[in-house]
């Protein structure tokens, strides 16, 4: 499937950003967030018929790249946002290392 053009935005009302085509919202990634800063994404989801499209990937670049210009930093508890992070390694510097390490060493000791 070739890209469609989403406009992805913040919607902090909801604790979520979102990715908008033709003005419908097509896509979402969700978070809590913790200590006005620290942005814990838990989950991802495209509509269907956008799936495959380069949604998800520009929604999660937007959002990225948006908690750093705020000041924050994520934890990418979504298995999409960790998989994008992972493919997109630039992208480790907003990403809290300390919480992760953290949850790293809490799996090892279960």
């Amino acid at each position: 499937m070739a890209e469609i053009p989403a406009v992805p935005r913040h919607d902090p009302g909801n604790n979520r950003y979102v990715a908008e085509v033709g003005g419908e919202v097509v896509a979402f990634s969700e978070y809590h967030l913790r200590g006005g800063n620290i942005y814990f994404f838990y989950h991802t989801q495209v509509d269907d018929e956008h799936e495959g499209a380069g949604v998800a990937s520009a929604l999660v670049r937007f959002e990225l790249e948006d908690v750093e210009a705020r000041g924050g930093s994520v934890v990418p508890l979504c298995p999409f946002v960790a998989k994008w992070i992972e493919r997109n390694p630039d992208y480790n510097r907003v990403v809290n290392q300390r919480i992760m390490e953290r949850i790293g060493a809490q799996e090892e000791n279960d």
